[in-house]
């Protein structure tokens, strides 16, 4: 029986950390195409702006869009970490209750 527990405990961990890596690698591939939008977008303005305070609001604007896309990446990796942790821990604990119930007093 403890066998199959630790076994059915791997296969949960492994689902749980494969979800994780998934949804890390997701937010990531996010973020890198919204920079190669922004890139572009900011080059082409850059090539057809005709005064310098034209280019300095792009610049601006680029900045700001690559801060916000860093924000929104690490916003969904740092929840999807923390809903990984809350699940397991509350597995972890299940388990132990389940495996040393404790008397009622």
């Amino acid at each position: 029986m403890e066998t199959e527990d630790l076994h059915a405990r791997k296969e949960t961990r492994d689902e749980s950390s494969e979800v994780l890596w998934v949804v890390l690698t997701r937010a990531q591939k996010a973020y890198e195409e919204a920079k190669k939008q922004a890139d572009i977008v900011y080059e082409e303005i850059e090539k057809h702006a005709v005064d310098k305070q034209a280019k300095e609001e792009a610049h601006k604007a680029y900045k700001e869009a690559m801060k916000q896309a860093e924000q929104v990446r690490d916003a969904i990796k740092n929840q999807a970490k923390v809903v990984f942790s809350d699940a397991w821990e509350q597995a972890e604990k299940d388990y132990r209750e389940a495996r040393y119930p404790h008397p009622d007093f």
